[in-house]
């Protein structure tokens, strides 16, 4: 399971590997001691953040996350073989776009 972290305000973001570690790497340039906030979030979890300050070299920043037993099954696949009118279908038809998706695209090449 991929979860997401993020600090919104520098507009930086990862995803946690198999055993939930991260790195989250920002340029020097953009480090001026300022307040930013970690976010993280994951489907079927409660999200989490944590504010921190930022300072030069390495910073260790653990975040836990609880179980969201209402959104344990929120998101549901299901597809038809040929296309079929919407208003024929006996299920709600919604669309998705890539800003509501929890982790970010990536190119294949990398």
């Amino acid at each position: 399971m991929a979860i997401r972290f993020g600090i919104d305000e520098l507009r930086l973001g990862v995803v946690t590997n198999a055993t939930g570690q991260y790195t989250l790497t920002i340029p020097g340039a953009r480090v001026r001691g300022q307040q930013v906030v970690i976010r993280v979030r994951a489907i079927g979890f409660k999200p989490n953040s944590k504010a921190i300050t930022l300072t030069a070299g390495e910073q260790a920043v653990d975040l836990a996350l609880g179980y969201d037993v209402n959104l344990l099954e929120a998101i549901v696949v299901t597809g038809t073989q040929e296309a079929t009118e919407a208003v024929k279908v006996p299920f709600t038809v919604s669309r998705v776009d890539a800003s509501q998706l929890p982790v970010p695209a990536s190119r294949a090449s990398r």
